[in-house]
């Protein structure tokens, strides 16, 4: 992730702090027992042209006894030889 990354839901726009703020209340709601935590992802669609991406992500997401689902826009660059999200746009359903 890049430091100035947006991330735009159809709630509202945040940016990296709240995903890892987001992350932390999910692992303290099941006690860091990672055993009840689960992701799986599928890439959908993915393109890339020289130094740049857009990639489409369909995310399954296991809290504990909780499911819940996303689709996750991503526009990656590569810098140094290294590809960096700079924008995450995403729906819950």
């Amino acid at each position: 992730m890049d430091e100035d990354l947006k991330i735009i839901s159809t709630e509202r726009t945040k940016g990296p702090a709240v995903w890892v703020e987001m992350e932390g209340y999910y692992r303290n709601e099941i006690n860091n027992d990672m055993s009840k935590w689960g992701i799986e992802f599928d890439i959908v669609t993915k393109d890339v042209f020289r130094n740049c991406a857009s990639v489409r992500v369909d995310v399954r997401y296991r809290v504990d006894s909780r499911n819940f689902k996303e689709t996750q826009f991503l526009h990656l660059l590569k810098k140094e030889n290294t590809w960096l999200i700079y924008s995450k746009i995403f729906t819950f359903y």
